[in-house]
């Protein structure tokens, strides 16, 4: 189904690029193989370099490339009740088409509705919802697009050990458009300017909405760079990327607030079918307080921890689990965290602040739906305050955690 325009387009081809040996010529063509590959939209990709006929006074050889591909099943339409213990039961939609009629652009719709007990006054209800339409992945002379619109109801719960200090919800309209653009030899950089509105805000605490800090509308840019030499070989990833990120909004009556993230990303195999991988990050705010940082860290309820300066390390061994050929492969991937949070409003709390985790991630890779991946995870936070029950995470997701 793909179209030989959109294969072209994506890859951006130098129809008359010259090399100066075969290997050369080789080495290059494998590069546009692997592209294909990371893809994650075809069953098979194979390319042959076909030598074409010299003229006479022909000194050059000339070559033509020849792309084989066989279209895997990229539309997934999923409606299905997920279990996040952040959360509780959400019930996630989730239209995927990966290879949009064949024209290698991503469409998504992403809607996630959480369903459970509110945090203080434990009654059952919807505690959020998120819908996010997107078209990702549209390229143009080099250059890669998106554009997402996200429509939810949100929420913000700040926790002081176990004791719920904050928490209040609101509804959030965002827009935006990106433009990515490739630098070669695999750097990139990204840019994306952004428009938020934000309504509704209500206390859940009863003591007022007096600490609120209210953002009604923002304008900003985000844009991010780095190098990104990560490659799927089968359904292991190997290489490395690093890439630095730079939020700037400006909110009204309140000036300019920012964000920083910077993240190393490291996958390498080791031997008998065993991967290492490893994510550092950096995360640090200007003028404002990011909630929920426990999101970085597997096996900390993501309400544990907030901040204005967050480090974390994540660690994972990787190996297949079982194998079914042509349904579907299963790895097992034992992981442990590490956590550091600089709280904004007191002083630093070693227990408080300061969380190391254990856990196993299982990784289901369906065969022939090779843009999908299912991941169940289980952590535990070692040394944190509270009882165990303040101390877990399990989290199903349709993602991969980095």
């Amino acid at each position: 189904m793909t179209g030989a325009w959109a294969v072209e387009n994506y890859l951006n081809i130098q129809k008359d690029a010259i090399f100066r040996d075969y290997e050369a010529l080789a080495k290059y063509v494998e590069g546009l193989k692997q592209d294909l590959v990371n893809l994650r939209v075809f069953e098979t990709v194979e390319t042959l370099l076909i030598p074409l006929p010299a003229a006479e006074d022909e000194e050059d050889r000339r070559f033509t490339v020849r792309f084989l591909l066989k279209d895997a099943w990229t539309f997934f339409p999923l409606l299905v009740p997920i279990f996040n213990s952040n959360d509780n039961f959400s019930l996630q939609l989730k239209l995927s088409y990966a290879n949009f009629f064949g024209t290698l652009i991503h469409f998504s719709i992403d809607g996630d509705f959480g369903i459970g007990q509110d945090p203080i006054k434990k009654e059952l209800g919807v505690n959020f919802w998120e819908v996010e339409t997107s078209f990702s992945n549209f390229n143009y002379n080099g250059v890669a697009y998106s554009f997402s619109w996200i429509q939810s109801y949100d929420r913000k719960i700040k926790k002081d050990g176990t004791e719920i200090v904050e928490y209040f919800t609101f509804n959030k309209s965002d827009f935006f458009i990106a433009a990515n653009f490739d630098l070669g030899s695999d750097y990139y950089y990204e840019a994306a300017p952004l428009f938020e509105l934000t309504y509704n805000y209500q206390d859940k605490t009863g003591k007022g909405d007096s600490y609120i800090i209210k953002e009604p509308q923002s304008y900003g840019i985000r844009q991010k760079g780095g190098r990104d030499r990560v490659n799927w070989i089968g359904n292991f990833q190997e290489g490395y990327n690093w890439e630095a990120e730079i939020l700037g909004r400006i909110v009204p009556d309140q000036g300019v607030k920012g964000e920083m993230i910077l993240s190393n990303r490291w996958f390498t195999p080791l031997n008998n079918g065993l991967y290492y991988s490893n994510r550092l990050i950096s995360v640090s705010s200007l003028r404002d307080e990011i909630y929920e940082m426990g999101e970085y860290a597997r096996g900390v309820p993501d309400i544990n921890m907030a901040g204005i300066q967050g480090f974390f390390i994540n660690n994972n061994l990787t190996f297949t689990l079982f194998d079914w050929k042509d349904v579907t492969e299963v790895q097992m991937q034992p992981f442990s965290d590490l956590a550091l949070v600089i709280p904004g409003e007191r002083d630093f709390d070693l227990r408080k602040d300061l969380r190391m985790t254990l856990g196993l991630d299982f990784l289901i890779f369906p065969t022939k739906l090779t843009s999908v991946n299912l991941r169940l995870t289980g952590g535990v936070d070692l040394f944190g305050p509270g009882n165990f029950s303040d101390r877990y995470e399990i989290i199903m997701s349709t993602s991969l955690f980095f």
